[in-house]
């Protein structure tokens, strides 16, 4: 079969979207097709690989990211429509991981690079940050990169589509996924702590999180760069 899955993923989104889960026309249901079209806008910028894992944990759709990561063939790949870590320990831990429906393993990578950590849940997680698609046997798998080599400033534009931040908060934010304190923050920016302390409770209000470790976590999820956070 073909490596790259022909999946329609704007119709699987949309499908999904249109299905409600409490009365028809319901606004409480949270699912409509411009939200399902809005959900695959976010996926698809993902810089974490996202795979949907459906009955038989058979891929039903990945993400451009995912694709990437595939196709390299360096630490995960797909055989025979699922998902396989191209080194035998690790694909003994995905497996593992998957057959759990939840968890976390780090892939090694024949190259050499840092390992992959893959992430998995399924629809019945809590962790909305992850699961994000309905429907009961579905699967959701991020491939996180942990190569530090990423600059998060290219994901500046994106913290403000999607949380509406100002220029300067999404300065803030790229900084602290960065690992930089506040006090760093503010010596390289020209401006005091306190103003960038009031930046960073703009940003959780925004965000919807309260402490700065959940923020860098929320932000992880979306780029999949992993700092040490101090």
């Amino acid at each position: 079969m073909e490596r790259r899955l022909q999946v329609d993923a704007i119709e699987l989104l949309a499908s999904a979207a249109r299905r409600p889960s409490r009365a028809p026309g319901d606004a409480r249901s949270g699912y409509s097709p411009d939200l399902g079209a809005a959900a695959l806008a976010v996926v698809e910028r993902l810089a974490a690989g996202l795979v949907l894992l459906g009955c038989n944990d058979r891929v039903l759709y990945l993400n451009g990211s995912a694709k990437r990561i595939v196709d390299a063939r360096d630490g995960v790949d797909l055989y025979d429509g699922r998902l396989k870590a191209t080194v035998p320990e690790g694909d003994r831990v995905l497996q593992s991981v998957l057959g759990r429906s939840g968890g976390c393993a780090a892939i090694p990578r024949p190259s050499g690079a840092s390992p992959y950590i893959i992430q998995v849940a399924t629809n019945r997680s809590r962790n909305e940050a992850v699961t994000c698609f309905p429907g009961p046997d579905l699967k959701t798998v991020l491939i996180i990169d942990s190569d530090p080599a990423v600059d998060v400033h290219e994901y500046e534009d994106a913290f403000r589509e999607i949380w509406g931040l100002t220029p300067a908060e999404a300065r803030v934010a790229s900084a602290l996924l960065a690992g930089l304190t506040p006090a760093e923050i503010g010596a390289r920016t020209g401006v005091s702590r306190n103003t960038v302390r009031i930046h960073i409770y703009s940003i959780f209000n925004k965000v919807g999180v309260r402490r700065q470790v959940d923020l860098i976590r929320t932000l992880t999820m979306l780029t999949g760069f992993s700092i040490k956070v101090r």
